[in-house]
């Protein structure tokens, strides 16, 4: 069970306090958790994912043919193992080497418990704009002896450098590894996609209502059109080629293969069982047995696996076995990247929080098509692991680099396939767009004039409701740190499907503008993250990156346009969206805390709306905790609601002391002791956005406020943080 982490609404609930409470007790010194399951072999790195598309491929269906008798199988993935032993102490990520010479870049380290011999190492990175100026070649050393290293960039910075890309290199494990740039990029022949897909011999059975398909990878490749003319490669070096075959079976029911082939003749290949085409009558929920193997080895099977429309499931196949290699990058390197927040790396997290999560992992939630602990009822309130900046999950693995953390973390991101948004267009052979389908609102509740998916809704026995008030960011950590393109397909698809659930006139038909002042304010900062990171770290060029800039740059100009309106008032700076009650119109700070919180990330990668957004939201954010000679005590700032306006939300109250005094009346102000007990995660989460606007504008006031919260805000203290760092944002460069 997760730690308790911020709502995203609601006030925290008690689920997982125990797990809390022992993270807690840890980082002060206590007794760390017991009874939990243990760590085994780190988690795979760089797992086999493309998306380079090979159209056609072929599919053997023959009807009455009887499946093939039982086999014992797992209760979970492989990949979802429990570890062996609970983590103890608190923390850190690990040491890794630090550029010294002038082509050094960035260094990682190859985990492993046990030494392991050199083989071809996969993963993702991102890079600070100019390290890895255009046409530069890739490198890598290991204890002071250079070895060949590959860089498929898949975004660059304005600038032209580098912002993203797959590494590939041969190594040993464990390992400490420096990055190098070269003034080009290594020549020399491709590997063999063909020969790798027919040597590694991985096939995919499927019984379906009496009927049995044998689609075989190799097979598939082979009777596609010439790669040459055809072939989107996902990786195409000297070191390591990637590629993708599709393959239809029946109704909405479709086979892809990321097939990747390394030049040390190894391979990995990575089936991909999709219910998700949409617009299609026959599309619907399917049970059926299936199997997957490599040559007569049986991988995996599964028996009357339940299927519902809009769900993916996928599961790698390497030769030679999973190489229980995890890669430990730089995370404050990242962080100067733009690719996430500043967080404090001093504090550290403690041991039980990463036990508390993969102590879970052995049951059912984790085979596949579960819920690897996701809410499934997305609009459930009160403390939830899955709702922040990022998830708590990927949040833990990105400060700690931990091998358990990462393996709970890429576990959630192969759930993240069964939550059934997931519209794969055959027309364009890519997830779906309202800039396509302006009217598109997958919602049960669609007025004549909007258009709906052939079955609108999630099929309520899965027990799947996604919910944009609460779209968890499942994916996009996972994607960076493993270049999988797999995981950047989760989301992709997470952002079109949240979009189609948005109402087509909130969201200005095909204009995309997530940010409306029709959706609740919780939701405009959850899609606007999920929709910035999509046009962040997408490959250039592709039509996900070109939508989601698209989306992003229309949802800022309405926020934008929403702050030249909303400006009566000492306390402005609120976005509307908010309940209006008998008692007055009530604000939640922790909603406008979240959307600045995104908009500080924006501002830092370098979007100027967003900074200027910003930095009219800071007449609210900061000044309600300077506001006490102006009538609103500091403690009140991090109340669950501030009654901001009595009867029109573009009439505010005009002054601190008024929005004090309905405050009152409504019953949200706490005296010292309440406050004291309560509120830790909204005390938390304006902390961190205190400290990212600090960061982004670096004003006195910004400072004062921070240093207020600091010295007297509750639940504040390095133990918190390290039972919960999802909010433990500070102010940096």
């Amino acid at each position: 069970m997760l730690v308790g982490v911020m709502a995203g609404c609601g006030l925290p609930v008690h689920v997982g306090f125990r797990d809390v409470m022992a993270a807690r007790a840890e980082a002060a010194g206590g007794p760390a958790a017991s009874g939990a399951p243990a760590a085994s072999a780190p988690g795979p790195a760089g797992q086999a994912a493309a998306q380079g598309r090979i159209p056609g491929g072929s599919v053997t269906a023959a009807r009455g043919v009887a499946p093939p008798s039982a086999l014992a199988r797992p209760a979970v993935r492989a990949q979802a193992q429990v570890p062996a032993a609970p983590v103890s102490g608190i923390v850190h990520a690990p040491s890794v080497p630090r550029p010294a010479g002038r082509d050094d870049v960035v260094g990682v380290m190859l985990q492993s418990d046990v030494a392991r011999a050199a083989r071809p190492v996969t993963f993702g990175q991102v890079f600070v704009q100019g390290d890895m100026p255009r046409g530069s070649g890739l490198g890598a050393r290991i204890n002071g002896q250079d070895i060949p290293a590959q860089l498929d960039v898949k975004a660059t910075h304005p600038d032209g450098s580098a912002r993203m890309g797959v590494v590939t290199l041969t190594a040993p494990a464990p390992a400490a590894i420096m990055l190098t740039r070269h003034t080009a990029a290594a020549s020399g022949p491709i590997p063999d996609l063909a020969a790798a897909a027919a040597r590694h011999n991985v096939t995919v059975d499927l019984v379906i209502e009496g009927a049995s398909y044998h689609i075989d990878a190799a097979e598939a490749l082979a009777r596609a059109p010439s790669r040459a003319d055809t072939a989107s490669y996902w990786m195409n070096g000297t070191l390591a080629a990637e590629t993708r075959i599709d393959v239809p079976v029946t109704g909405s029911l479709h086979v892809s293969f990321d097939i990747r082939a390394y030049a040390d003749g190894s391979a990995v290949i990575d089936p991909q069982v999709r219910n998700d085409i949409v617009f299609r009558p026959d599309g619907k929920t399917l049970t059926y047995d299936v199997t997957i193997r490599q040559g007569k080895d049986v991988v995996v099977r599964r028996e009357k696996l339940r299927h519902f429309l809009y769900q993916t499931w996928h599961w790698p196949v390497w030769s030679g076995g999973e190489p229980h290699v995890t890669v430990a990058h730089d995370p404050g390197y990242m962080m100067r990247a733009g690719a996430v927040h500043h967080y404090d790396l001093t504090t550290g997290v403690a041991g039980a929080a990463i036990t508390a999560m993969t102590s879970t992992m052995g049951g059912p939630e984790f085979d596949i098509l579960g819920s690897g602990g996701i809410t499934k009822y997305m609009p459930t309130t009160g403390g939830r692991g899955d709702i922040g900046p990022l998830t708590a999950a990927n949040t833990i693995w990105l400060l700690t680099q931990h091998p358990d953390a990462a393996r709970y973390a890429l576990a959630q991101a192969d759930a993240a396939g069964s939550v059934p948004w997931h519209l794969f267009d055959r027309e364009t052979g890519d997830w779906v767009t309202v800039t396509k389908y302006p009217r598109l609102w997958n919602d049960g509740r669609a007025i004549k004039d909007a258009m709906t998916l052939v079955t609108p809704v999630p099929d309520p026995d899965s027990g799947w409701a996604p919910d944009t008030a609460h779209v968890p960011d499942l994916a996009y950590v996972p994607y960076i740190m493993t270049g999988s393109r797999y995981y950047l397909d989760q989301l992709n698809a997470e952002v079109s499907g949240t979009m189609a659930n948005i109402w087509p006139y909130g969201r200005q038909d095909g204009k995309a503008i997530v940010t409306n002042n029709v959706e609740q304010v919780r939701s405009r900062a959850w899609v606007l993250r999920l929709v910035n990171e999509c046009a962040w770290i997408n490959s250039d060029g592709s039509p996900m990156k070109t939508y989601c800039e698209v989306s992003t740059r229309n949802s800022l100009a309405f926020l934008l346009e929403e702050t030249r309106r909303l400006n009566k008032g000492e306390a402005h700076g609120w976005f509307t969206g908010n309940a209006a009650t008998p008692t007055g119109g009530v604000t939640a700070p922790w909603q406008q805390d979240f959307v600045a919180n995104t908009l500080i990330l924006m501002a830092r990668q370098g979007v100027p709306v967003a900074k200027d957004i910003l930095r009219w939201q800071t007449n609210f954010l900061v000044g309600r905790f300077l506001a006490e000679n102006r009538g609103l005590p500091p403690r009140h700032a991090t109340a669950y609601g501030m009654v901001t306006f009595a009867t029109r939300d573009d009439e505010p109250l005009p002054t601190w002391a008024e929005v004090e005094s309905w405050t009152i009346k409504a019953g949200y102000a706490k005296d010292a002791a309440l406050w004291a007990s309560d509120d830790s995660l909204y005390n938390q989460a304006a902390l961190g956005v205190l400290g990212g606007i600090v960061t982004v504008l670096g004003s006195a006031e910004s400072k004062r406020a921070l240093a207020w919260m600091r010295e007297n805000g509750p639940h504040l203290r390095p133990a918190d943080f390290q039972a919960n760092p999802t909010w433990n944002i500070v102010p940096g460069p």
